[in-house]
């Protein structure tokens, strides 16, 4: 998952220690995350549009985040089985695809794979999308740095949906939030809201929320129920959410 080329200086965004970062791939490479990429900034994107301005990333998308040990370690234990989960729930949606119908929500059942090692993944995923994560939720550390550890951060939450389309947008949003509201005796009435970081990359759309959660998507915070070496089949219901859109959370 690390590259030998312009490696840079400065702090893990996990363990914290100062000195040459290595270039993590967001999601592991194996993950169908080889291809040359093309990045906007946010603001480009929402403000400039047309005048937006690009940066083309060759062999996948990713940055330089992690020192090598963090790098090497939690892709060792953990990048392998996200990776597993990746090639099948991607074939399961070509097949679909395929058929000539790729419905709005869809099951598919993965034998004898490792809920625990899935989920720290998408953890390690999100130390490297969201900078700072290491302070405001320093649970998180142990839990990727210490294998067998399956205690989550309190108040944080993980969601799943299928992420799906012909020219799908793979957005790397730190922080936003949703909200819910209704129209009402002539005034917008808040219903829920939620905090959140994002991840989309096919198959998947990975959320991380706040305590207040994530409507719409299947909830994986109880994948650390599992130990480490323990196996069991999983069965995924999640939405099919089209990969058009460049807002967070958007089930377009």
């Amino acid at each position: 998952m690390s590259k030998k080329k312009n490696v840079r200086v400065g702090e893990c965004r996990i363990c914290g220690e100062h000195g040459r970062l290595t270039f993590e791939h967001v999601p592991n490479r194996a993950a169908y995350n080889k291809a040359t990429v093309i990045e906007y900034s946010c603001e480009d994107m929402l403000l400039q549009r047309k005048a937006a301005r690009k940066k083309v990333a060759q062999g996948g998308a990713g940055e330089y985040t992690l020192c090598e040990r963090c790098n090497n370690n939690t892709g060792h234990w953990y990048g392998d089985e996200y990776s597993k989960w990746v090639r099948a729930c991607f074939d399961f949606l070509a097949t679909c695809q395929a058929s000539g119908s790729v419905p709005a929500e869809a099951a598919v059942t993965l034998h004898s794979v490792y809920p625990l090692r899935f989920i720290k993944q998408v953890v390690v995923c999100f130390f490297s999308v969201a900078p700072g994560l290491r302070h405001t939720h320093p649970q998180l550390v142990r839990y990727v740095l210490e294998k067998e550890e399956n205690r989550l951060s309190a108040g944080c939450r993980f969601f799943l949906n299928f992420y799906h389309g012909p020219n799908p947008k793979l957005r790397r949003w730190p922080i936003a939030g949703k909200i819910t509201v209704a129209y009402g005796t002539g005034r917008l009435i808040p219903l829920s809201g939620s905090v959140l970081s994002e991840i989309t990359h096919p198959p998947f759309a990975l959320t991380m929320a706040d305590e207040m959660g994530f409507d719409g998507a299947g909830e994986i915070t109880g994948f650390t129920r599992y130990e480490y070496d323990q196996a069991d089949n999983v069965t995924l219901k999640l939405r099919v959410i089209r990969g058009d859109s460049l807002l967070p959370g958007s089930f377009q």
